[in-house]
């Protein structure tokens, strides 16, 4: 079977596996994101079923190489705030998404999975929809910090601000771009300056600046992606 190896991850996914298995994809600590199998998952004898669900974090132990079999798991944190609050689960399960299509199999990426483990923190720890959506504007923004896809600042200031997916993000020039009103603007760049713990240090935005602001980085992120992203349209609708 090979040897034994603990993981620290967050379940992103499940997926069925002929009548009782099931293929977990994991974001772990040290090994990235990772597929294992979790036999028997569904015998109403599993000890394991009801600790491993979508969006708990788990210590879980693997073995094999191809692809690992869950031998034992214990559960870490099962953020029951998310699990209470609808809009919290949607804009989680848009999180997972954003890691499942950022990262490729097998690529340790520490910062970026504290990211999402104190994220899924924040989540379950507030509810207020306005600061939530503010949440997810700086995670998306520390996400593609990490992915090394960091949007581009206006070097100066400049009384016309743009935005192109193309060029990087924000720009001075207008051709083939987007404009931007200054109340967004000064919104990324405070969700920039603050940590997720400080929100809402930047203050309380307008709903219509941080509404153009996460069409700024959905399209900016969909570019980089070259697909949709179906949580976002999910959370949006």
């Amino acid at each position: 079977m090979g040897r034994e190896q603990k993981l620290s991850a967050i379940i992103l996914k499940k997926q069925p596996l002929g009548e009782g298995d099931e293929l977990l994809t994991l974001f772990a600590k040290d090994r990235g994101k990772i597929r294992v199998l979790a036999k028997a998952i569904k015998s109403p004898k599993s000890k394991l079923q009801q600790k491993l669900q979508v969006l708990f974090r788990i210590e879980a132990v693997v073995a094999g190489s191809k692809i690992p079999k869950i031998i034992g798991a214990e559960t870490a944190d099962v953020y029951l705030g998310i699990r209470e609050n609808l809009l919290a689960a949607k804009i989680a399960f848009l999180a997972a998404e954003l890691i499942l299509k950022f990262t490729a199999e097998e690529q340790k990426n520490e910062k970026l999975f504290n990211i999402l483990r104190v994220f899924f923190e924040f989540l379950s720890r507030n509810s207020e929809p306005l600061l939530l959506d503010m949440a997810l504007a700086r995670f998306k923004l520390a996400v593609l910090e990490a992915s090394g896809f960091g949007i581009r600042v206006m070097p100066a200031e400049n009384s016309a601000v743009y935005f192109n997916s193309a060029l990087g993000g924000f720009v001075a020039d207008a051709a083939g771009s987007v404009g931007v009103s200054s109340g967004a603007y000064k919104l990324f760049l405070s969700l920039l300056r603050c940590r997720l713990a400080d929100l809402p240090a930047p203050g309380r935005p307008s709903e219509n600046s941080l509404r153009e602001l996460q069409s700024l980085l959905t399209a900016f992120i969909e570019y980089q992606l070259e697909r949709k992203l179906k949580a976002e349209h999910f959370l949006r609708t």
